[in-house]
């Protein structure tokens, strides 16, 4: 990858929990209702991190097989930390406050108050597997974020 590339992808990867289209979510789907931010409280590393374009299912960029990392640190309290480290890149932390309702996680960044990222997850003790279709990712190259569907899989440490 470039430098203008990682840039890119810096840029991106940071918007996964800053850019909201709306705060309704078509796709998710509230797969564990009973999951509860105390539950979610810890430390949790991505094995996957995917972007899919939303136009051509295809066209996919997966974070974690490219090279880089993700860490997300939560708190009973909803507050949160996401460190995103692309491949060859320094790394971006971003933070904010999540609320758990109904087994969707409503995600809100501190740098975009007053806006959502709405999230599907899936639960099991040491496994957190979230969805969404609200990002957006620069699949061509063209600096322009174009709809994408994110999936994280994350294990708990």
């Amino acid at each position: 990858m470039g430098s203008e590339s990682n840039k890119s992808l810096v840029a991106l990867l940071v918007a996964m929990l800053s850019m909201a289209v709306a705060v309704g979510c078509e796709d998710s789907q509230p797969l564990d209702v009973d999951a509860t931010l105390l539950a979610l409280a810890g430390t949790w590393e991505a094995s996957v991190f995917e972007y899919t374009s939303q136009v051509d299912t295809l066209q996919r960029v997966d974070l974690i097989e490219e090279g880089g990392s993700a860490t997300l640190v939560i708190s009973a309290n909803g507050a949160y930390t996401l460190t995103v480290t692309p491949p060859s890149g320094d790394p971006y932390a971003s933070s904010g406050f999540m609320i758990l309702d109904s087994g969707f996680l409503f995600v809100t960044d501190n740098d975009v108050p007053g806006q959502a990222t709405v999230y599907g997850m899936n639960f099991n003790g040491d496994t957190l597997a979230l969805a969404t279709d609200e990002v957006g990712f620069d699949f061509n190259g063209d600096s322009v974020a174009d709809p994408a569907f994110l999936e994280l899989v994350l294990e708990r440490q």
